[in-house]
């Protein structure tokens, strides 16, 4: 049981403002990141009120991880629609944490997206960001490889 550890590590955690590897490994250690993965690419595919009690049940001891583990969890199905070399990227690496990044940007432009060693930089508006993604591509239309909008 992570629980006891998930609530020690809490207020480090929001001081640094974000989760340690040390979390986010005993998280994936758990399966958290796979409860909605479709099992064909070895997920365990649970029924929303089955995710909805993990999320509620990490969140008792940390609240910022029960996010985590929503957000991680539930982005995983984002690339089975996509093209199948992205979905063997995604699925099949060994990876800790959650596979796929989510992200929520609303610039008052488009703005130019920089890629920079960890992921992208897209100046303008408001960006959360959560997550990462193990492959070396972008779920978004607007923004080509080199950051040039295409």
């Amino acid at each position: 049981m992570i629980g006891p550890a998930l609530r020690e590590r809490a207020l480090k955690a929001e001081r640094a403002g974000r989760l340690s590897d040390e979390t986010i490994a005993d998280l994936d250690a758990t399966g958290a990141f796979s409860i909605a993965t479709p099992k064909e690419f070895g997920g365990f595919e649970l029924p929303v009120t089955q995710l909805a009690e993990v999320i509620t049940e990490v969140s008792k001891w940390d609240g910022s991880c029960g996010w985590v583990v929503w957000v991680g969890a539930t982005t995983n199905w984002i690339p089975v629609g996509l093209d199948k070399r992205v979905i063997e990227e995604v699925c099949d690496q060994a990876w800790v944490g959650p596979r796929v990044s989510g992200t929520d940007h609303h610039p008052g432009t488009l703005g130019r997206a920089r890629r920079v060693e960890d992921g992208w930089i897209v100046p303008g508006g408001t960006v959360a960001v959560c997550d990462q993604l193990p492959v070396d591509a972008v779920h978004e239309p607007r923004l080509h490889q080199r950051g040039k909008r295409t």
